[in-house]
């Protein structure tokens, strides 16, 4: 169960700003998230105000893990559609035999964050959304600040009609510390009212009302951004919620550590896409420190099949594979294993070849 309770005077209230956001770019980090449809997750989410603390630490969140990548929009695939963009996240959830991709893009200086657009794949279908007139947040945040998300939608077919509404209203409502599984950290709270209503029309005349409403809570530090995210259940109006339908908490960051522990130099594997694929597959590549690092595609039989070309600078690579072999000849329809070498530390990805 999730716990909180007001601190002492050990906690410090902080200020997110601009810089903070965008000296994320390059890092990554492991995300637990949960969900119950039937909103039984136990929590307290504590109280509004100065110097709180929250415990983070022992709350399950193990239905789903993956790691988050935050980026430099060119080095995903989709950057050069948002041009107006200079950060963006990415994260990739393997649900049984689906793999999803998320790609969130925003533009980011010292007084504002704006959201520019997001795209979504899964399979072969790919999603894009580019926002006109997005949220905008002023920066830096801090204690007292806010803003508004409002969105209208209008569909009709024939002599229907669909008018709906989406608005949401987040506070950085208080401050204080949170006790995460891999230590504590100085964090804002942010409180979201969200409300939703959609009215269906026949000729002009209302035929019915649909409203929801719901509250949610996010905490987010200056060096990991959201370290926690928890929300109420559908419909409901009391702040201080007890069950949770959905809980997301950061397990830990630079999430592919080399076994001895050394930290001088590393490569991980960001976003493989699309998978499966069939004529050329996008490698997003994460490389830090000073060893040289090894890129390479290996068969069932752990055959060596293709050697690609990966570079020694810190920061995320784009490296396409065009599913031939060193010699050039097209590898047959399968599994595949892409893997990426510095130093002591390796990672290895499947993808599928369909031809």
């Amino acid at each position: 169960m999730l716990l909180a309770s007001v601190a002492t005077e050990s906690s410090a209230q902080i200020s997110v700003t601009g810089g903070d956001i965008l000296a994320l770019r390059g890092k990554s980090e492991l995300v637990g998230e949960r969900s119950d449809p039937d909103e039984m997750i136990a929590v307290n989410v504590g109280s509004a105000g100065a110097n709180q603390t929250w415990d983070f630490s022992s709350l399950a969140a193990d239905e789903y893990q993956y790691t988050r990548f935050y980026l430099e929009p060119s080095a995903t695939p989709y950057g050069s559609q948002f041009p107006d963009a200079n950060f963006a996240y990415t994260a990739e959830i393997q649900e049984d035999t689906v793999t999803f991709n998320t790609f969130q893009y925003f533009f980011v200086d010292n007084s504002i964050l704006t959201d520019v657009g997001n795209v979504f794949t899964f399979g072969d279908s790919t999603f894009v959304d580019f926002i006109q007139n997005g949220f905008e947040v002023d920066l830096p945040l801090e204690m007292g600040g806010g803003w508004t998300d409002l969105s209208r939608d209008t569909t009709g077919f024939d002599t229907f009609e669909i008018i709906s509404t989406d608005s949401s209203v987040v506070t950085v409502d208080a401050w204080g510390s949170a006790t995460m599984p891999f230590g504590t950290v100085n964090v804002l709270r942010l409180k979201t009212d969200s409300y939703y209503i959609s009215r269906t029309y026949n000729n002009g005349v209302l035929l019915n009302t649909m409203e929801d409403r719901d509250i949610s809570y996010d905490w987010l530090s200056k060096e990991h951004f959201i370290v926690a995210s928890i929300s109420g259940p559908s419909g409901g109006t009391d702040p201080n919620f007890t069950s949770a339908s959905y809980i997301q908490i950061l397990q830990g960051t630079n999430t592919a550590v080399e076994p001895d522990g050394s930290g001088d130099s590393g490569a991980m594997l960001a976003q493989l896409y699309p998978n499966p694929f069939s004529s050329e597959l996008t490698i997003i590549a994460t490389v830090s420190g000073t060893e040289s690092a090894d890129l390479a595609v290996y068969d069932l039989l752990g055959r060596r099949v293709r050697s690609l070309p990966i570079g020694r600078t810190d920061g995320a690579q784009t490296i396409t594979w065009d599913g031939t072999t060193d010699e050039g000849v097209d590898c047959a329809p399968g599994l595949y294993f892409v893997r990426v070498k510095s130093g002591q530390q390796v990672e290895t990805r499947k993808v599928v070849l369909s031809r």
